[in-house]
């Protein structure tokens, strides 16, 4: 290729002219009462045209329907104050509505972010973007954007999945060992260097295994996993 030929250049403008024109045409489209289905096939022309990120292409989107649903209120009467706030109230009810139902059809509701809190696998990290979460919601709460309670179902979602993987691994490294020991007997064996007090002797404040676990490998091998779930989420129980 020969990007200084004039030819080359009198093109590559050509080809930014049309893409500048059909951008906006395909923007001033969005800016206007349409329906469901000619708002994926404008979508899906931006994402060929590929002059927008994903974030930008979302942005884009609010922007020209808040645009188009200004422009509707101001065609509104203003002169009669019962009127006007009557027609407002049914323009944001009817046409918000629309509006969200659309941009949950064409964009994803899952961000990028909320799959990276489901990648966290320690409980005490958990807790940690938990407060930062919280902070940050109360902090925009002093302007309205109060968003602490969107974040309890989220994160009780990802504390339930981080439990439901560890129990997994209890279960399989269980499972491994009673393959490696398939020979093993689920009898009572005597027990060496431990004391062989009884259960009601022992203090009812005392959390930890018993020793007649030692008996038994493969279910000493399920109590520790068991164990190391619940200590993972020790940091995200409340105080």
């Amino acid at each position: 290729m020969h990007p200084k030929l004039p030819v080359i250049q009198a093109l590559a403008a050509e080809v930014r002219q049309t893409t500048q024109s059909l951008l906006s045409q395909l923007l001033q489209k969005l800016c206007s009462n349409i329906q469901l289905p000619e708002c994926l096939r404008i979508i899906g022309y931006l994402c060929q045209i590929a002059v927008f990120s994903e974030y930008e292409m979302r942005l884009q989107f609010l922007r020209c329907q808040e645009a188009w649903l200004t422009g509707t209120l101001e065609d509104l009467d203003q002169r009669n104050a019962y009127e006007f706030l009557k027609g407002m109230t049914n323009c944001h009810r009817m046409h918000l509505f629309d509006v969200v139902n659309q941009y949950r059809a064409i964009f994803p509701t899952i961000h990028q972010e909320v799959k990276k809190i489901m990648m966290i696998t320690e409980g005490g990290s958990l807790s940690n973007i938990l407060d930062q979460c919280m902070y940050c919601a109360m902090g925009l709460g002093w302007v309205g954007l109060d968003f602490r309670g969107l974040l309890l179902s989220l994160f009780e979602e990802a504390v339930l999945n981080l439990f439901s993987k560890n129990m997994n691994t209890a279960v399989e490294n269980f499972q491994e060992c009673l393959l490696v020991l398939d020979s093993h007997r689920w009898v009572p064996l005597p027990l060496v260097g431990f004391p062989t007090n009884s259960v009601g002797e022992e203090s009812q404040e005392d959390v930890t295994p018993p020793s007649h676990l030692m008996e038994h490998p493969p279910l000493g091998v399920f109590v520790n996993g068991v164990s190391a779930a619940m200590n993972k989420l020790r940091p995200c129980a409340p105080p």
